[in-house]
């Protein structure tokens, strides 16, 4: 995929909203809803060519424990 440029205003709002994504994600209460979310602020970060956090195998568990069982 070809990324294009970015000027650092740009830069700098992408990360500003992966920022918000984060916030909203740890105060959300419906797992489903916090994996989109970290879905979202991850692959926002991984276009700005950081290097996001891995997203643990056992991600899924720990929504699980925090939220309960989805469907």
């Amino acid at each position: 995929m070809v990324k294009p440029a970015l000027d650092e205003d740009e830069r700098a709002e992408i990360q500003r909203i992966v920022n918000n994504l984060k916030v909203l994600q740890a105060r959300t209460t419906h797992m489903m809803v916090a994996r989109h979310i970290s879905t979202a602020w991850y692959d926002l970060e991984r276009f700005l060519g950081g290097e996001p956090p891995d997203i643990q195998p056992n991600y899924d568990q720990e929504l699980e424990r925090k939220y309960g069982k989805s469907g």
